[in-house]
């Protein structure tokens, strides 16, 4: 048999050998495309069932609902619509009370309001059942709160509403957290701003538009967004500028700025005790609480700082409203309730969660549990036995 000569150095080529090879060569590419197929196919199928089983899901369980081209906070539960003639969300009240009904006036913000809760699970309702239950008097509570509210429009709500109902007692639910900020003009104006450019400006709350949310390239998937989603979290700002300015309430020292703020607040709380004493009318503050507070001054602020690394570079206190708040009632003899520290052993020895998610008001046990202890103080101060403010 004949071999032809192949090469520089005079290789033996074998056409046999050589088919032989090709064809295994093309063996070798058919079955690599052949597991590149397959795990393409795999992909696809797991993607498509991922994204089919996303789609069951609620927005609650996402942690995040898309809309109108936006990703923004879940709603936990429809807005309950239901108001009185003065368009708060409570029970009808006529002007002139029953008598030997005494009549407490409850002032606030969303907490008062409990937009999310049907009317018998509001704070203001749990209050009227908690002191009815406690004593033998008849009392009635008038609750007069809207979200977004500050010092200045429940003086004004009081004013034009509150007084004409002759109550014995009025209650301001006082939120140290936000209310503070609010008075100011310009911590305000910097909040507003600050929402539009930061993605969280509360923990578990991300609001920002499909143009901003990182990789979000097939709108129409819910994959696709939760990917995004959790991406915008974890590419959040973690410095300074991060931090959402109405957290500075708890700065240590705080600035100028926040000192101007603390004196305008406190100066509507006379102004309000003023009014409300002028109608003869007994006047009480009462700071609320928030999801971050009620786990005490360490744990609240690790969890923040889980949320703001750059809180890390700074000094907080997590009470330091509470005792600003106190020491100043004690100095205008104003009756002061803190309910941080009755929800901080609900919350931390009991495991009972007071707080909505997200939302961050309180849920039907916090209502129940601020009510409660409302109630107890009162009962105690018009026996004369309240404890004063610490």
């Amino acid at each position: 048999m004949k071999h032809e000569r192949s090469g520089e150095h005079g290789a033996l080529h074998d056409p046999e050998q050589s088919d032989l090879g090709d064809h295994s060569k093309a063996q070798h590419k058919s079955r690599l495309w052949m597991k590149l197929a397959v795990v393409l196919l795999s992909v696809l199928v797991a993607v498509g069932a991922a994204e089919v089983g996303l789609r069951l899901l609620t927005p609650q369980q996402l942690g995040f609902e898309y809309r109108n081209g936006k990703f923004v906070p879940p709603r936990l539960r429809p807005k309950d619509a239901t108001c009185n003639s003065l368009g708060y969300h409570d029970v009808e009240h006529a002007t002139l009370a029953q008598p030997d009904v005494r009549r407490v006036v409850l002032l606030g913000d969303s907490y008062v309001a409990a937009g999310t809760m049907q009317i018998p699970a509001t704070p203001g309702q749990r209050l009227l059942h908690h002191l009815n239950a406690g004593s033998d008097r008849q009392y009635e509570v008038i609750s007069i709160g809207q979200g977004g509210w500050d010092g200045r429009t429940e003086l004004q709500a009081w004013q034009a509403h509150g007084a004409g109902f002759s109550p014995g007692v009025v209650v301001t639910l006082f939120l140290a957290f936000n209310d503070v900020e609010n008075v100011s003009e310009s911590l305000s104006q910097r909040a507003a701003e600050q929402r539009k450019i930061l993605k969280s400006v509360r923990p578990g709350r991300t609001r920002a538009g499909a143009d901003e949310m990182p990789f979000l390239i097939f709108r129409w998937s819910v994959l696709n967004r939760l990917i995004s989603h959790r991406l915008a979290y974890f590419l959040r700002d973690r410095t300074p500028r991060g931090i959402p300015s109405t957290y500075f309430v708890y700065a240590d020292p705080h600035s100028d700025e926040w000192e101007r703020a603390w004196r305008t607040a406190e100066r509507i709380i006379l102004e309000t005790k003023q009014a409300v004493t002028a109608a003869g009318a007994r006047y009480v503050v009462v700071s609320a609480t928030t999801p971050h507070g009620v786990w005490g001054p360490e744990e609240g602020l690790r969890r923040l700082k889980a949320v703001y690394p750059g809180m890390r570079e700074s000094e907080w206190n997590l009470d330091k409203p509470d005792q600003r708040l106190a020491r100043f009632c004690r100095e205008h003899d104003i009756p002061f309730l803190a309910l941080e520290p009755a929800f901080r052993i609900e919350t931390i020895e009991n495991g009972r969660r007071l707080h909505l998610p997200i939302n961050g008001h309180w849920n039907e046990e916090g209502n129940d549990l601020a009510g409660r202890l409302i109630a107890e103080f009162l009962l105690k101060l018009e026996a004369g036995n309240a404890t004063p403010a610490p």
